[in-house]
């Protein structure tokens, strides 16, 4: 693949423009805009963790809807091809989903452990959104074996589904409850 030709590949769009994958747009923006209306109310001390929640549920929302994580994944496909180890590339992607996995089950320990002092609401709601974050960025990893145990469906529904509605269902419903 030549330099550049990524960008012709791509195209901004739902990466899955079924019922479900605009089911999940909405989901990760009305969570943004339940942290962002529940900040107003909250005391000064937690108004810049619902922020937090906020941009990071609506960037996660822009994420899904423009597909920038298929962006990535053809940013890294063609960057294996220029510097020729795209045959070895399963061995990279393994290694990426591992360190994935260990990073972030490694922040949401430190944001439990540095954030006992807010309430558990607010602490459930960062480690769902440091989960969404590991899902969105273990997606553009694209290793064949990940991807078919999240699109396969089981009784009709995906993996990936279940899984980044529960992650926004984590991030998204403390904000419901008093802070």
């Amino acid at each position: 693949m030549m330099a550049g030709l990524v960008w012709l590949a791509w195209r901004p769009g739902l990466g899955d423009p079924s019922f479900m994958g605009w089911l999940t747009v909405a989901a990760y923006f009305a969570g943004a805009g339940l942290w962002f209306w529940r900040r107003t109310l909250a005391p000064a001390r937690v108004r810049k963790f619902g922020a937090a929640l906020g941009y990071g549920l609506l960037i996660l929302g822009f994420n899904k809807l423009f597909n920038f994580t298929g962006l990535l994944t053809a940013l890294l496909q063609e960057l294996a091809y220029q510097d020729q180890w795209y045959d070895q590339r399963r061995i990279g992607q393994a290694v990426f989903i591992a360190l994935l996995l260990v990073f972030g089950v490694a922040v949401a320990a430190y944001l439990l452990f540095r954030t006992g002092e807010l309430s558990p609401g607010l602490r459930v709601a960062l480690v769902g959104l440091v989960f969404l974050l590991t899902l969105a960025l273990g997606r553009a990893a694209s290793l064949h074996v990940v991807d078919a145990l999240l699109y396969r469906p089981i009784a009709g529904i995906k993996l990936n589904w279940a899984l980044e509605l529960a992650g926004i269902g984590l991030a998204s419903l403390p904000a419901l409850r008093k802070i």
